[in-house]
């Protein structure tokens, strides 16, 4: 259990007595943390902002593919709220817990110029879980060089299936949304391909990352029927 915040902040020194109390009540089942609003790297990886402080979560211990599940912790308002903090513990041991997802705000325009859309943690599900459409979905950070290189390609593939509508070409800022658990995006860019199927298991793209290897990629594991744009000939010089 981890609970965010300077003690100096008198909200915060409030919830720390009261976290502190419920810790010294799950000596043995739970390690808590207390973390300074400066650790800037914690505080990004979970979406928690120094003005948002007190914040609790609770994660899990990695499972076998290494993933951490999140848990977010009641309200800043209702920590320090009698009894609430306990029984939100409570609920966490007893599995009644969702698990959280940080996630930006949706866009209003989803589907840019190039015909890429943008997904975040709250459409990342409804996207790829969508058995009328086969999803490529790029995982990138904004600081890697190698998502920097292939974004100009990735936009010229979005361009080429904007109008195919059973093929979403997508990506997803993976720093500032979570993916779901069960994939593992340990590097940038992570790739993966979602087949227009009930219950499709996404495979990781593992070709070459140009225009054409995309573009074949997509042609050979796509289960929807398409049929790409012809490409318009360039209008005969006018004599």
């Amino acid at each position: 259990m981890l609970l965010f915040g300077n003690e100096a902040d008198k909200e915060v020194k409030t919830a720390l007595d009261a976290f502190t109390k419920v810790c010294e009540e799950q000596v043995g089942t739970m390690v808590c943390v207390h973390v300074g609003a400066d650790e800037h790297n914690i505080m990004e990886f979970f979406g928690v902002k120094k003005e948002d402080t007190p914040t609790m979560f609770a994660v899990t211990v990695p499972d076998n593919n290494g993933q951490m599940k999140k848990y977010k912790g009641p309200a800043k308002e209702e920590i320090n709220a009698k009894g609430k903090l306990a029984g939100w513990v409570t609920d966490f041991m007893a599995g009644k817990v969702e698990m959280y997802r940080k996630s930006e705000p949706v866009p209003e325009q989803a589907v840019d110029r190039h015909g890429v859309t943008t997904l975040v943690g709250k459409t990342l599900d409804e996207a790829i879980n969508d058995p009328t459409k086969d999803v490529l979905v790029e995982f990138y950070a904004p600081w890697c060089g190698h998502c920097k290189q292939i974004a100009p390609i990735y936009d010229k593939l979005g361009s080429e299936f904007a109008s195919v509508d059973s093929v979403v070409i997508g990506k997803m800022d993976a720093t500032a949304n979570d993916a779901p658990a069960d994939l593992q995006i340990q590097g940038f860019p992570t790739i993966m391909f979602w087949p227009a199927e009930a219950g499709a298991k996404p495979m990781s793209f593992e070709g070459d990352r140009t225009l054409k290897g995309f573009r074949s990629f997509i042609k050979k594991e796509a289960k929807s029927k398409f049929e790409m744009p012809k490409k318009k000939k360039p209008a005969a010089a006018e004599l």
